[in-house]
């Protein structure tokens, strides 16, 4: 499982911080399940988010 929390800069200016997870490729199918989540305002809020997953 491959985790990647990332800063990024909104067009008014304003911080928000990303993740992208590779849960991995499920049973009987051939692509990885990637899930994108974003808008959060801390790291802390996403990791929170994160082991909701």
């Amino acid at each position: 499982m491959a985790i990647s929390i990332k800063k990024e800069t909104l067009k008014n200016g304003t911080t928000s911080y990303k993740f992208v997870v590779n849960l991995g490729i499920p049973e009987g199918k051939t692509k990885p399940r990637i899930v994108t989540r974003r808008g959060f305002a801390s790291t802390k809020e996403a990791k929170q988010e994160l082991k909701k997953l």
